[in-house]
């Protein structure tokens, strides 16, 4: 067993290989090109007649598309495509399934008239998910010389678009006035994941059209970012709330300029702030970066709106707003996941560790690490939880944990087991990895929630000695615990916190003691002045509550702390009533 250590982090951010997982798509707006509005088509089909396409491969490859209603199944199968009509049939190209090099495409058997319309686009319901493959639409006025415009090229390693995202190229550039227009759908790749598109449209480009494409809080980027502070938080503690980079990015679809484009983003705490973003051109895309956005220390959700507005109105105004939240927890919990249990990471019956990466603002006396067990894994089976430092080097790790059924968790649930550590683990502001460990033999998976920025899950295996990095969110969360540090004398390990904080009638004293000893807990002000003052007597070692009335203490910050004949420790208290 690891014993408690106070670490002091400096090294470098250590880069690990993308894994391919078998995640579903998440539920995160900032994750995922979502679903939009479809538009009465010049030209149509749902691919219910597979004669109305052509197949064909380039560069002296072999794997290509199908038209059916079977979804993928190789060993990393994505969801079938859930479009309007996938029941008569869809295109697939099945890149995880085939594993092999991929320059396959699917194009239409019969040219389309478009000697009348002056701004086209190509309309799709789409559902595709990237690993290290491209996705295309090439178009053609002579079925012989070919444009390719790329799609999805803004999907990180392991992203998804929704199922189904409903996307519209512009193509006006081939196509428009032309008496006969082709076009086609080609996958390029190597061993991917899988590409699926149907109920495929021609539609006039409307002269106004702005969409919201993405909004999020964070911008955070491997290459760039000093740390792993601003990564994506589900769930923040009161004592690690910082500033969020709220932002958000919109595409101008249409074929005039979009003027004075307006930007808005409130919260349910009172933010609320807008710019004029100017002109965007057609086909432009612009990202607006809010004023730095702090949660206020209240418990609870706090809700986030994101709105685009222009002069001109738009032909589709169900795309210019989008929402989301981001939570205060009241029980010292920081999160990376989403909450609800959607799919599984691990190495099955292999040893391995998996979990996210977290940055503490703060010193913390951390007690616990929670992990969410999938229904896929094994009971009567040994594990724990480790914290590793900046360079991935243990620096804790909890009690063992002996899996029971009621650990386990389906799809959509969220039951959270503790993992303790013998004595709260001191840990200094930073970056670490928190990590459950599985030491093999039997299945055992843990559950994963949403979607990870990349390079921020990561999941070891003891087979090759190699961190992958892996795009669903390990449900594995820190119990910061005890704010301050933690007093230490030989085996005695002293931490204290008040709950809640801010308080108003009274507040809970809990703390950590390493062994049996004297007990006293005092309150004092910012002058140094002990306003309240209990001895308890001699306390057993472990963990202990005892509760403060504040309830006619004037408002203002005040010290609840732990004397004992060994040492101290305090908590920092603020009164609000």
């Amino acid at each position: 067993m690891l014993g408690a250590t106070t670490v002091q982090l400096a090294a470098q951010r250590i880069h690990a290989p993308q894994l391919r997982d078998h995640g579903v798509a998440p539920a995160f707006a900032h994750h995922a090109i979502q679903a939009g509005h479809r538009s009465d088509p010049l030209w149509s089909d749902d691919f219910s007649n597979p004669s109305h396409w052509t197949f064909g491969t380039l560069n002296n490859t072999a794997n290509n598309w199908v038209i059916g209603t079977g979804g993928p199944s190789g060993d990393y199968a994505i969801d079938t495509i859930m479009s309007t009509t996938a029941s008569n049939g869809f295109a697939l190209f099945d890149s995880d399934l085939m594993c092999g090099p991929d320059n396959g495409y699917v194009a239409i058997a019969s040219s389309v008239d478009l000697s009348g319309v002056s701004h086209v686009q190509l309309q799709f319901e789409q559902f595709y998910r990237r690993f290290q493959g491209q996705t295309w639409v090439d178009v053609s006025a002579d079925n012989v010389n070919w444009t390719s415009i790329e799609v999805n090229s803004q999907l990180t390693t392991g992203a998804y678009t929704a199922n189904p995202a409903i996307t519209t190229v512009d193509i006006s550039a081939v196509a428009a006035m032309q008496p006969a227009v082709w076009f086609r759908f080609r996958y390029t790749g190597n061993c991917d994941y899988a590409w699926m598109v149907d109920d495929v449209a021609l539609v006039e480009q409307p002269a106004n059209e702005i969409s919201l494409v993405s909004a999020s809080t964070t911008t955070w980027d491997f290459n760039t970012a000093a740390s792993y502070d601003s990564v994506y938080y589900s769930i923040f503690p009161l004592t690690e709330i910082r500033p969020l980079a709220v932002n958000m990015t919109i595409f101008n679809a249409g074929y005039e300029p979009a003027t004075n484009v307006m930007a808005h983003i409130t919260t349910s705490d009172g933010y609320d702030e807008s710019s004029n973003l100017g002109t965007i051109a057609p086909g432009d895309t612009i990202t607006w970066f809010g004023p730095l956005w702090t949660p206020t220390a209240f418990v609870g959700v706090h809700s986030i709106g994101f709105s685009a507005l222009a002069d001109s109105m738009d032909a589709d105004t169900t795309d210019n707003n989008r929402s989301m939240s981001i939570q205060v927890s009241g029980d010292f919990i920081m999160a990376r996941d989403n909450g609800a249990r959607q799919t599984s990471v691990g190495d099955g019956d292999q040893a391995y560790k998996v979990g996210n990466w977290f940055h503490l603002r703060n010193s913390h006396a951390v007690p616990a690490v929670l992990v969410a067990l999938s229904s896929t894994s094994e009971v009567d089976v040994e594990v724990n939880a480790q914290i590793l430092d900046a360079n991935r080097q243990p620096v804790a790790e909890t009690a063992y944990h002996t899996v029971t059924a009621d650990d386990l968790n389906g799809i959509g649930e969220g039951n959270f087991t503790t993992l303790y550590f013998d004595a709260p683990v001191a840990l200094d502001p930073g970056d670490y990895f928190v990590a459950f460990q599985h030491f093999g033999g039997v299945e055992m998976w843990v559950g994963a929630s949403g979607l990870s920025q990349e390079q921020t899950s990561l999941l070891y295996r003891a087979s090759n000695d190699t961190w992958y990095s892996i795009s669903p969110t390990p449900m594995v969360r820190l119990d910061v615990g005890y704010p301050g540090s933690i007093a230490e004398d030989g085996v005695l390990n002293i931490a204290v916190r008040a709950w809640p904080n801010p308080a108003n009638a009274y507040t809970q004293v809990s703390f950590h003691l390493g062994k049996s000893t004297d007990v006293k807990v005092e309150l004092i002000d910012v002058n140094g002045k002990c306003l309240r003052s209990k001895a308890y007597g001699i306390m057993a070692a472990g963990a202990h509550e005892v509760d403060i009335d504040t309830g006619n203490l004037a408002p203002g910050v005040y010290n609840c702390t732990l004397r004992t004949a060994q040492g101290m420790a305090s908590s920092g208290l603020v009164v609000m009533h």
